[in-house]
């Protein structure tokens, strides 16, 4: 099946998450490129959880280094026709959102220390917008946090061409949570400039949409605490209906969420802020990689 995707669709470079294997066999990686010389490497899985496979074809890449966990693979690899040095790492992000951003963190240390160009791609259990889950409960941090991860990181999210989701659960629950980010390939020339264009235009259009969402939680917080004040007021000098009660209740709530919202968007400032500035050692002991060597095939 996934060898005849390959060849369908000349595949050089196929990234594989939740293999659910300790090991993905010979067999099944032979199948893939049946008569090429491919390079591999993989993390074996969590008992039926996770697993990820990077291979390429090794007459287009060359593998110049790698260094992976448990929830990432990141390949160092040459674009063999055109010499050019490519940074590509695969993910499959883990359910707890202090987890996520403990990985997302390590990927942004990445980003920010090479020059090539990256490449990240796989499953990161999270959306970018609300219309991007379906019939599934959403956190406002959840949002807040990836797409601070997108941007602290320099990428770009690559629009999928052709599903509106990736992941189907059971009672018709589905999300884009499959997606690949990307840097600028190039500074030069006239496709860098247009590129470079609408960046600007992406980065004036998402300070916008900052300014209106803080203005919108701030216009619907005045309005949760002048109703709660009205009616308070009112219980003062009689009692209040069963409407008004149910009233209170649902502006109390609504105020409480906007409160951990905004909180929740403090505390990602403050790490984001750190993250930016660093200190003296941020260099040396911003994490540790566990080196695994690539295994060759002829």
């Amino acid at each position: 099946m996934a060898g005849d995707m390959v060849n369908h669709f000349q595949v050089q470079f196929l990234a594989i998450q939740e293999t659910m294997v300790k090991k993905v066999s010979q067999p099944i990686l032979n199948s893939i490129w049946k008569n090429q010389p491919f390079q591999y490497v993989q993390v074996g899985s969590t008992g039926r959880s996770g697993g990820l496979l990077s291979i390429w074809r090794e007459d287009v890449f060359t593998l110049l280094n790698q260094w992976s966990n448990r929830y990432w693979i990141a390949s160092l690899l040459r674009y063999i026709p055109n010499q050019k040095v490519l940074f590509i790492i695969i993910v499959y992000d883990p359910q707890h959102e202090q987890d996520k951003n403990f990985v997302w963190n390590q990927i942004i240390t990445m980003a920010n220390l090479w020059s090539s160009p990256i490449c990240v791609l796989g499953d990161f259990n999270s959306v970018c917008k609300e219309e991007e889950r379906f019939r599934e409960n959403i956190h406002p941090a959840e949002l807040i946090n990836f797409n601070n991860f997108i941007l602290s990181a320099n990428l770009i999210d690559q629009p999928l061409s052709n599903d509106e989701f990736t992941w189907e659960g059971p009672e018709g629950k589905q999300s884009c949570i499959d997606r690949i980010l990307w840097s600028s390939m190039d500074h030069d020339g006239w496709n860098a400039f247009v590129l470079m264009k609408k960046l600007w235009s992406l980065k004036g259009e998402l300070r916008l949409w900052k300014n209106q969402q803080f203005y919108f939680s701030k216009n619907i917080m005045n309005q949760c605490e002048a109703e709660i004040k009205q009616i308070k007021d009112l219980y003062k000098i009689r009692n209040i209906t069963p409407s008004e009660s149910i009233l209170l209740v649902n502006c109390k709530n609504k105020k409480k969420q906007l409160v951990i919202r905004d909180e929740a968007k403090k505390r990602l400032h403050s790490h984001i802020t750190w993250l930016k500035l660093g200190d003296k050692n941020t260099r040396f002991f911003s994490f540790n990689f566990t080196c695994q060597p690539a295994i060759k095939f002829n």
